[in-house]
């Protein structure tokens, strides 16, 4: 195994962890509306905590399971005109979206990390009944982008080292 296939194994391993911390979020999240609803539908007892956790929950796993969605390719791709281009037009074209999808991740993760690092250094805290560290759930962004870039650059060597199809599909 080469140098590459290393590096790309260990990226593909952090996004299958990150993606764990995604499912936990979600199912923590969903069961703590879950118990919220049946707390004030049938004890009239709100749970004053539960929009403040529940989108934290929901901006973790959101920013935790992009890397293993684009690893997976089951991101969105609307390929109803390159389809009909020859595929190495098509591998062209991918190649190219790829980079500008790079680029807006890069600004996203620069501005994200000064955003969080901002909101650290003011103190924010969360606007609900917890008043945690706004930054906490904040760092997923920058990280959650972060390691969307090193998929994408795994996809983008994948096709130019090991030959393999950039339209999502897995190579056989």
């Amino acid at each position: 195994m080469n140098l590459w296939q290393n590096v790309a194994t260990q990226i593909n391993r952090l996004s299958r962890a990150l993606s764990v911390i995604g499912c936990i979020c979600f199912a923590m999240q969903a069961i703590y509306i879950t118990i919220s609803i049946i707390s004030r539908a049938f004890f009239r007892i709100p749970i004053s905590s539960a929009d403040e956790l529940t989108r934290a929950f929901l901006v973790w796993g959101t920013m935790s399971g992009m890397a293993l969605c684009l690893q997976e390719g089951r991101h969105i791709r609307i390929t109803a005109f390159v389809g009909l281009l020859s595929q190495k037009i098509q591998n062209r074209i991918a190649i190219f979206t790829d980079l500008i999808a790079i680029g807006v991740l890069i600004i996203f993760v620069i501005e994200s990390w000064n955003f969080t690092m901002f909101s650290r250094a003011l103190g924010e805290g969360s606007s609900g009944v917890l008043e945690y560290p706004i930054w906490w759930t904040e760092i997923a962004l920058p990280i959650g982008g972060f390691c969307f870039i090193l998929q994408y650059l795994v996809k983008i060597a994948g096709e130019i080292f090991e030959r393999r199809p950039l339209n999502g599909a897995r190579a056989s």
